[in-house]
């Protein structure tokens, strides 16, 4: 950016600085023409500008899209450890139930344990069976020992139930809170790498604002080059003898059959994003290759590249009028050239600053622009 500025101020300079006094026509026609080729290399870096801008703007757009990606990921990422903690939670609330349970269990184990001890289980006592009378009582008893041990086994079987449980849901929690811990490395690396993009993202953007700042100075730099662009054509003009001199009359329509004016002699909105502006002609849309015919009999005293006007033919009249005919595709005549009304000068086209194939034509008194309908009116 810093080579594109001093080449900008390196061409300027000799525009501001130029001098039309004490020099032939021969040498103007030569700084004129140095100063033509000066204006096309810069239009060439001021095109170049156009695409560092685009590029930036694309990889703006990738970022952007890569954010939004990481912002879905983030989302299925706390999504997932919602999910995963409250299946702690449930794992936490099912181990606790379960240690109130195996309290419970140890309870009843500790008083059943106590009572055989104490009492010697003496339900359970061999004498017992010896003083049973008949087999009905015998019966009676297996099934009340039966009963005994069965309450005994269910104890037990209880208690490891119980403790197998709390086992299972410890294993759950540590399994969850693992899980979880990968999940928030996981958040956090995305954090990260957001941070790295959103960084990436507006020194792009401080880029882009910094071109774009240095672009609308070029744009400004080569309004300027074209005032002096006429400055110089003024000088030539009064150095050139004209056969016949413009005394007023309607100007020659210059594009044939191609009457629709698309944007006419007033202020308007810069089609090319250059805000508010005031358009110096009309211009009239045609195809590209259509030909355009000088106005009025004169000389040629431009017939080359004006920046925002692209490939531009100037033709004075005499009188202090000249017309001037913009954005054509080709040049048909040389500087010096002696033009009748109606001759064929240029082929529209949209070369320069231009949306579209059309001839911008305008109306110029001692270089300055006028109004055109005050020369011409359609067909």
């Amino acid at each position: 950016m810093k080579a594109l500025k001093s080449a900008i101020f390196i061409l300027i300079v000799p525009m501001i600085t130029f001098s039309v006094s004490g020099e032939t026509l021969e040498e103007l026609k030569d700084e004129y023409s140095t100063l033509i080729d000066k204006q096309e290399s810069k239009m060439t870096m001021l095109n170049e500008n156009y695409s560092i801008q685009d590029e930036i703007k694309k990889q703006i757009a990738d970022i952007d899209n890569r954010l939004s990606d990481a912002h879905v990921d983030i989302d299925k990422i706390d999504s997932q450890m919602m999910e995963i903690i409250m299946k702690i939670d449930d794992a936490k609330k099912a181990y606790d139930e379960a240690v109130k349970n195996r309290e419970e269990q140890y309870k009843k184990a500790s008083k059943r344990l106590r009572h055989i001890y104490e009492n010697k289980d003496e339900n359970l006592s061999i004498d017992i069976i010896f003083n049973i009378d008949n087999i009905s009582d015998y019966y009676i008893y297996k099934q009340y020992v039966a009963d005994i041990m069965e309450y005994d086994a269910k104890l037990i079987n209880d208690l490891k139930e119980t403790e197998n449980v709390m086992k299972k849901k410890l294993d759950e929690i540590k399994e969850g809170e693992e899980a979880k811990s990968a999940l928030k490395n996981c958040r956090t690396e995305k954090e990260f790498e957001m941070i790295v993009m959103y960084d990436e993202r507006n020194k792009l953007l401080e880029e882009y604002r910094s071109n774009a700042d240095a672009m609308e100075a070029e744009i400004d730099e080569i309004k300027s080059a074209s005032e002096k662009v006429y400055e110089i054509i003024t000088g030539m003009e009064d150095n050139i003898d004209f056969v016949n001199t413009y005394t007023g009359g309607e100007l020659e329509w210059p594009v044939t059959g191609r009457y629709y004016v698309s944007s006419d002699y007033v202020g308007r909105i810069s089609p090319v994003g250059n805000g508010y502006e005031f358009h110096t002609g009309i211009d009239i849309p045609a195809p590209a290759g259509y030909e355009i015919s000088a106005a009025e009999d004169g000389i040629v005293t431009t017939a080359g590249w004006i920046n925002g006007y692209g490939n531009t033919v100037i033709i004075n009249h005499g009188g202090g009028l000249s017309t001037l005919y913009g954005h054509n595709s080709e040049i048909t005549v040389n500087q010096g050239d002696k033009i009748k009304r109606g001759d064929i000068v240029a082929l529209c086209g949209s070369t320069g600053y231009a949306t579209g194939s059309h001839c911008h034509f305008e109306v110029r008194i001692s270089g300055e622009h006028t109004n055109p309908w005050e020369y011409l009116k359609r067909k």
